[in-house]
């Protein structure tokens, strides 16, 4: 219980208030635990659906891997040999698969460290709490039964009295020795219930004080420390669900690590090479194309130029071809 803080000290005869307000904390437990349960299942349901996306791209890599790689006519078949692209996704998507796993762990811890542990405290704290209930119950009955007490002497002795008084009026009325002999039984009989009385005023009295400023204040006290108790156990679970969470961070900032550090050897010239060497081929260049005579006009390969016009027109065309070159 809090050092300096004492609802049993604070606030007199709240039982039932105090009760209620411990309750009500129990009973938010069970939100808090639900909860967990549901965060359980959306991480549950990430990682089957990033599982069967990883998967899925799994298998497409596969078909497409020796196309991406070296074409679709390699010379030389590749293997397993894998462009340096192609790896990095295969990297990438084993990293995700890896990451499902981690949110599928992500979903069993907060089940079993967090969502079981509160329903656990739960039930401790509530059988805590229905002991203090029996024991104020208790109290309260051993109270009630000393006030019943009282009440039935006061009853006895009212009605003692009134015994007396009438005997006392039959004496008046006819003072004999017969009558004086009843008066004086039912004045001793109004004497004792009178003592009687008055013993049970001050068990009441006694009773009254200790469960006012013993009992009820012991109890209340209980009940703060089940509440407190609550708190304290509450803060672990939720320092632990930090906790497993930031192992989930930890992990996948690990797999994209490892991811990064293969996307890293992705160069360019890799992916160059490795087509080039799977697409060697023998090859022959074409032979030069020559001038071919007209079948129907016997003539050489030398530019015809009988007159100026044709000059002209030669320079027209070298003039064009150079500024289609050149733009």
């Amino acid at each position: 219980m809090s050092a300096d803080l004492s609802i049993g000290n604070e606030i007199k005869d709240s039982f039932k208030e105090t009760h209620k307000w411990v309750q009500n904390n129990l009973k938010w437990l069970k939100d808090i635990e639900q909860f967990y349960r549901e965060r359980a299942k959306l991480e549950k349901d990430y990682s089957e659906r990033l599982s069967r996306l990883s998967a899925e791209y799994f298998n497409k890599k596969s078909s497409t891997s020796v196309p991406i790689s070296v074409g679709d006519t390699p010379t030389t078949t590749p293997g397993s040999i894998e462009a340096a692209g192609v790896v990095a996704w295969n990297e990438i998507l084993s990293q995700t698969d890896m990451i499902s796993k981690d949110h599928n762990q992500l979903s069993t811890d907060f089940e079993n460290h967090v969502a079981n542990q509160l329903s656990g405290l739960f039930t401790k704290l509530d059988m805590t709490l229905s002991k203090i209930n029996g024991f104020n119950n208790d109290m309260v009955n051993k109270k009630d039964n000393i006030y019943h007490e009282l009440e039935k002497a006061k009853k006895d002795y009212d009605e003692a009295c009134s015994t007396m008084e009438m005997a006392r009026n039959r004496y008046t009325k006819a003072s004999n020795d017969r009558n004086k002999k009843k008066l004086d039984e039912k004045e001793m009989e109004m004497n004792k219930c009178k003592n009687e009385y008055l013993i049970k005023i001050n068990q009441a009295n006694r009773t009254k004080d200790k469960y006012y400023f013993q009992d009820v204040p012991e109890v209340l006290d209980l009940l703060q420390d089940v509440n407190e108790a609550k708190t304290l156990f509450l803060n672990d679970l939720w320092l632990k669900a930090a906790s497993v969470e930031n192992d989930l961070g930890a992990n996948v900032s690990k797999r994209l690590q490892a991811a990064n550090s293969v996307v890293k050897q992705n160069k360019p010239s890799l992916n160059t090479a490795i087509f080039i060497k799977h697409n060697l081929k023998n090859w022959k260049e074409p032979q030069d194309f020559v001038y071919k005579p007209s079948p129907v006009w016997h003539d050489d390969e030398k530019f015809a130029v009988p007159s100026s016009l044709e000059v002209e027109d030669l320079r027209i065309k070298l003039a064009k071809a150079e500024n289609d070159y050149n733009s």
